[in-house]
């Protein structure tokens, strides 16, 4: 389910969307377009994601005031942080 949040890279072809079912997805564009990694465990509603411009890194503010950040070949998270 698409998202209303989505990032697309300059620098490499992919691409990460928000779903309304709190997860992330890592889109490969080049030859055949697919889905390459969920990202799972995400609490509610984003209010952004952002990819690193090498593509290593992923991170997602949420509508809880709460940061994660994965690395987006493991789908691991790296770091979660609290803004309040």
């Amino acid at each position: 389910m698409l998202g209303n949040y989505v990032i697309v890279s300059l620098f490499i072809a992919v691409r990460v969307d928000s779903s309304t079912d709190s997860q992330l997805k890592l889109w490969q564009l080049s030859g055949q377009p697919s889905c390459v990694r969920t990202f799972r465990g995400h609490l509610n509603e984003k209010n952004f994601v952002g990819l690193a411009t090498d593509g290593d890194y992923l991170a997602c503010g949420q509508f809880c005031w709460h940061l994660v950040l994965s690395v987006t070949v493991t789908s691991s998270i790296v770091e979660a942080f609290c803004l309040f």
